[in-house]
C-alpha cells in the first residue's frame, strides 16, 4: 500500500500535537489516580491544577519527555523519508545507466558478430585463393 508523501509529511507534523494530547491525558489520569488511591488533595480539580511540588515536577518531566521524544521521532522519520526518496532516485538513475550500458553492449556485440562473419568470409576466400595457387597446372 503506497501512501502519498504529502500525507506522510502531514502526519509527521501532527506527531507533537498527538504527544501534547497524550500528555494531557497522562496528567489527568495521574491526577485521578493520586486523588483516588493516595488521597493527596481535597478534590480532583485541585490535584489537576495545583499538585504538590514533587508531583508537579514528575508530571512536567513526563510531559517534556513525551513532547521532546515526539519532536525527535518526527526528525528521525523525516530523515528516513528523505533517505528513502534519495534511494529511489539513485535506483532510478542506476536503472537508466544499466539500460544505457546494456544497449551499448548489445550494439558492440552485434558489431563484433558482424566482424567475425566478415573475417570468416575473408578466411574462406583466402583459402580458395590459396587452394587455386597450389594446384599444379
Amino acid at each position: 500500500m503506497r501512501v502519498n508523501v504529502g500525507y506522510q509529511v502531514y502526519r509527521l507534523r501532527l506527531l507533537p500535537f498527538f504527544a501534547f494530547i497524550l500528555s494531557l491525558l497522562f496528567w489527568s489520569v495521574d491526577s485521578v489516580i493520586d486523588f483516588l488511591i493516595f488521597e493527596e488533595s481535597e478534590s480532583i480539580w485541585e490535584n489537576i491544577i495545583a499538585p504538590e511540588p514533587m508531583e508537579l515536577w514528575m508530571r512536567c518531566l513526563v510531559v517534556i519527555l513525551l513532547i521532546g521524544f515526539s519532536f525527535y521521532a518526527r526528525y528521525l522519520l523525516k530523515k528516513e523519508m528523505h533517505a528513502s526518496h534519495e534511494l529511489k532516485q539513485y535506483k532510478n538513475e542506476l536503472e537508466e545507466v544499466i539500460a544505457l550500458r546494456t544497449n551499448e553492449l548489445e550494439s558492440k556485440n552485434k558489431e563484433l558478430q558482424n566482424e567475425i562473419k566478415l573475417r570468416k568470409k575473408i578466411e574462406e576466400t583466402l583459402k580458395k585463393i590459396a587452394g587455386l595457387d597450389n594446384k599444379p597446372d
